[in-house]
């Protein structure tokens, strides 16, 4: 087995890429720079009482990365396949559970109460312009507010008359993709429009090392090709807008094969596995206007979900159950407003009222003798001031109280910021706050497929704090260096989380308390030709649940150390122009439990993405690179810490792959 030392890797290559930094530094030449922006991170003072990382997605464009793998930079935050690479993905932020996650696109939530998390994966990173996370102190115009933090999600806004088709293939997979913006006039109102449509599909085969499932026996292993792994998604998204108004309609459909876990299963007769099927429409439309010191707005939305679930040769999932099907309906009205009073306060409130019905159908229903219909309606303000302690702004106090009501069972929760900002360079953050979730209904009711049903779960409550300092020095044409650490931590009674109770199943539980401590860095550098981005966590997620077993176990999900670091060097033509881009990524995942009693880990992982972006002419760009480039992921193992060997993963990961990819703007 390849497997590299977590102490070499987390020591070493944090160095070797400061090092490549430094080189750079010291051999540049004087050039007139090209202005950008950090890699990953970005400090907006303005945006957040608490903490938030800024990605912007056109630097990766072209690069055949997932919104998935964008946040796997942003520190704090972990990303869960639990297929594989291009399986169902969700994101923890700060040792977090998934549902503690709240994610917006667009300024419409995209959490359902049908499901436990947002499928991350299935969001198209073509349409994305800017992925904002926050941490902390959540600010207002974000109604719903998870304990573990927002991640919201904007895409690109209408333009001028612009036309791009992109196009990229790699190992086994190929996607295509088409944006248009114009001038658009509605109703004597002068706007702008964009279409922008997307598909991808890809078969998931791949070959890896099967050991049968018999790690003990190495005379009957064998090389596998990955079955039933394939996926095929498409997406459509149509808005409009002027200088007060919103509109958007969004369609995807995402049909993926569900395989089953692989050890001894990827040889003999092909049998017709499971599928998922999920088509999704969203719409929405907002107004915007100010008076004075005043300014509000609103909008409404609306959202459905179909999902079905075929299972015919009953591989996956309970006995008996063959066949599902979910429809979710939600409509949703939003408010909010912020205004200036005096020069010392600013506030900022929003209220958001929704109903979701949910239809089910199958086997879920006769088997468990579960009902056919749900529906779940609730109430979510907020109200936050702004308050400056002194006369020059450098010291400000931001309090805010949230209200959450789920079918007349109310919740009060509260938090408090404080920044200090001595001069333009540096600031200070702390924050502190109360959190409480009710279990939705996916977690209660599970999806007849491979969660079962858990009806009895309690509300999560749980306390928050963090305490930060960034820098970043005055911008010039030629060095710009931002840098941030954050101590946190998080207290959590009743926590949910999801636990595999086997290969085909798993089931949500309350583990009791929760303890989570750790540390957030990040930092990004841009020196002439040369960008540099390093982000790194270390979190200890522990369960604290008195007189328990597993009192002082590590929570799964949480991998005790994650780094990523990156460095670019852009070439520039005779007239000034940049002509090239080349790329050296890496990514490191330390030893992740799989389950609530630290009996089985998943190994550390390393990956290193390179990679060349070439400008052919001013409309036309070119990108070849290779993922995984030293073809660890096939070599992650599962380990019982107890006894027993190193044994393959349920879901093996796709190793070494290139691709290339084509934008063509006219």
């Amino acid at each position: 087995m390849k497997r590299i030392s977590p102490l070499s890797i987390r020591a070493c290559l944090p160095i070797f890429f400061l090092l490549l930094s430094s080189c750079a530094l010291a051999k540049t030449v004087d050039l007139e720079a090209e202005v950008v922006t950090g890699s990953s991170f970005e400090e907006d003072r303005d945006r957040s009482p608490g903490s938030v990382s800024v990605i912007r997605a056109e630097e990766f464009r072209g690069e055949t990365q997932s919104l998935p793998d964008m946040l796997e930079r942003v520190p704090g935050l972990h990303v869960t396949r639990s297929r594989g690479r291009g399986a169902y993905t969700v994101a923890s932020i700060r040792g977090s559970t998934s549902a503690q996650v709240t994610v917006y696109v667009d300024g419409s939530l995209r959490n359902l109460g049908s499901e436990a998390a947002v499928d991350l994966s299935a969001i198209a990173i073509e349409e994305v312009d800017r992925i904002e996370v926050y941490r902390g102190v959540i600010p207002a115009r974000f109604a719903e507010a998870g304990l573990g933090g927002v991640i919201n999600i904007v895409t690109r806004a209408p333009g001028g008359q612009k036309t791009t088709v992109s196009g990229g293939v790699s190992a086994g997979q190929a996607k295509g993709g088409l944006s248009h913006s114009r001038p658009l006039k509605i109703a004597r109102r002068e706007g702008k429009f964009l279409l922008s449509a997307n598909h991808e599909r890809s078969d998931g085969d791949f070959s890896y090392h099967n050991d049968n499932g018999t790690p003990y026996n190495k005379a009957d292993d064998y090389k596998a090709w990955r079955r039933d792994n394939g996926r095929d998604m498409s997406d459509i998204l149509l808005k409009w807008s002027d200088a007060s108004y919103d509109a958007r309609i969004a369609w995807s459909r995402d049909k993926r094969a569900l395989p089953v876990p692989a050890p001894g299963m990827d040889k003999g007769a092909i049998r017709k596995g499971a599928s998922l099927d999920t088509a999704k429409w969203d719409m929405s439309l907002a107004g915007r206007y100010s008076l004075k010191n005043f300014d509000w707005g609103w909008r409404v939305e609306g959202m459905a979900q179909d999902k079905t679930y075929d299972n015919p040769d009953n591989t996956l999932g309970g006995v008996g159950e063959r066949h599902n099907e979910y429809s979710a309906k939600r409509m949703s009205g939003v408010l909010d407003a912020s205004w200036a009073w005096g020069e010392r306060h600013f506030f900022e409130s929003s209220m958001t009222w929704s109903k979701e019905i949910l239809d089910v159908k199958g086997d879920i229903v006769t088997v468990h003798g579960s009902r056919s219909r749900y529906d779940q309606t609730s109430l979510k303000a907020v109200l936050q001031d702004s308050i400056s302690l002194t006369s020059d702004g450098k010291l400000l106090l931001t309090p805010s109280l949230r209200w959450s009501d789920y079918d007349g069972e109310g919740s009060a929760t509260w938090a408090a910021a404080l920044t200090y900002q001595p001069n333009s360079a540096l600031t200070f953050k702390s924050g502190f706050g109360t959190y409480s979730r009710e279990p939705n209904l996916y977690e209660r009711y599970g999806d007849g497929a491979t969660i079962r049903p858990s009806k009895d779960l309690s509300r999560e409550r749980g306390t928050q704090w963090d305490l930060g300092v960034v820098w970043n020095n005055s911008p010039s044409s030629d060095f710009n260096i931002t840098a941030g650490l954050t101590y946190f931590g998080r207290k959590t009674d009743n926590m949910i989380e999801f636990i595999m109770t086997s290969p085909r199943f798993g089931v949500y539980e309350n583990v009791a308390e929760a303890e989570v401590h750790g540390f957030e860095f990040e930092s990004a550098l841009s020196w002439k030709l040369w960008d540099l981005s390093l982000s790194a966590t270390w979190m200890d997620a522990q369960n604290k649940t008195p007189d328990n077993f597993r009192y002082g176990k590590r929570l799964p999900n949480a991998p005790e150390w994650s780094w990523t670091a990156r460095a670019a060097r852009r070439f520039l033509d005779a007239a000034g122009a940049k002509k090239a881009t080349v790329f050296l990524e890496g990514q490191f995942t330390g030893d992740n439990y799989f389950d609530q009693s630290e009996t089985i880990l998943y190994d550390d992982i390393f990956l290193l993405n390179a990679g060349v972006k070439w400008n052919v002419k001013k409309d036309l760009d070119v990108t070849v690179g290779v993922y995984d480039a030293l073809d660890n992921g096939p070599d992650v193992k599962l380990r019982a810490v107890q006894n027993g060997p190193e044994r393959m993963s349920w879901y093996p990961l796709q190793g070494r792959s290139f691709y290339m990819t084509v934008n063509w703007s006219f």
